[in-house]
């Protein structure tokens, strides 16, 4: 399993700029700043394996994530081709070639293949930190939210990055206690330059890299 952060080492970044603010309304800004980096680098990457005895099949990622985009499936070993919701039935796969040829999403981390026969899937993810709130799982601290984490090397990578999107959000957020729409543009631009710095690096970092064999959640 892949090491796990929550928001704690990020806090000193954070508090001194906005020292008004609450730790929870931090956490929540530093997780919607985790969303954006993920989506814009793409840098939270997994590789996914499991049977599949249904055409719909559900990504078993991490819970406290959710899938981003695909950038490749496999079944036993072929590569599928994606399809959207709305292509038309003449680019889809004739169901009497037998063997799946295509996956299309049809829900969050959710994928119809098709024409269906039962084998393993093997799926190349993006993910990102899930929206919404779950409380009341650790055991430490009643309220804490658990799906403010993110992995541990995004934490490590992205500290800085991180801390400027909280904060410009909270100078967006008017009844944050932070309330400045100069300042938020300011770190605004810092935070996109930090994601633009990241992207060059993400990019040149999963040319390099081989994919693993096995899910780091399994």
């Amino acid at each position: 399993m892949v090491p796990m952060s929550n928001f704690a080492p990020l806090l000193p970044l954070v508090v001194p700029l906005v020292p008004a603010v609450p730790q929870p309304v931090i956490e929540f800004c530093l997780r919607q700043a985790a969303i954006q980096i993920c989506e814009e680098t793409r840098c939270w990457r997994d590789v996914v394996e499991f049977d599949a005895d249904d055409s719909t099949v559900t990504l078993p990622v991490s819970q406290i994530a959710e899938v981003h985009d695909v950038e490749a499936m496999f079944w036993n070993g072929i590569k599928l081709t994606p399809l959207g919701c709305m292509d038309s039935a003449a680019s889809r796969a004739d169901p009497r070639e037998g063997r799946p040829s295509t996956f299309t999403q049809v829900g969050d981390g959710q994928f119809i293949i098709d024409p269906f026969l039962a084998g393993q899937i093997r799926a190349v993810v993006f993910l990102k930190p899930k929206q919404g709130q779950i409380i009341g799982f650790d055991p430490t601290n009643a309220f804490s939210d658990s799906y403010n984490a993110v992995p541990r090397s995004m934490i490590q990578a992205h500290a800085m990055t991180l801390a400027l999107g909280a904060v410009a959000l909270l100078c967006e957020m008017p009844e944050s206690g932070a309330y400045d729409p100069n300042r938020a543009a300011i770190f605004a631009q810092r935070f996109q330059a930090g994601i633009d710095g990241a992207k060059v690096k993400s990019i040149s970092g999963q040319q390099r890299a081989p994919l693993r064999t096995k899910s780091q959640w399994m």
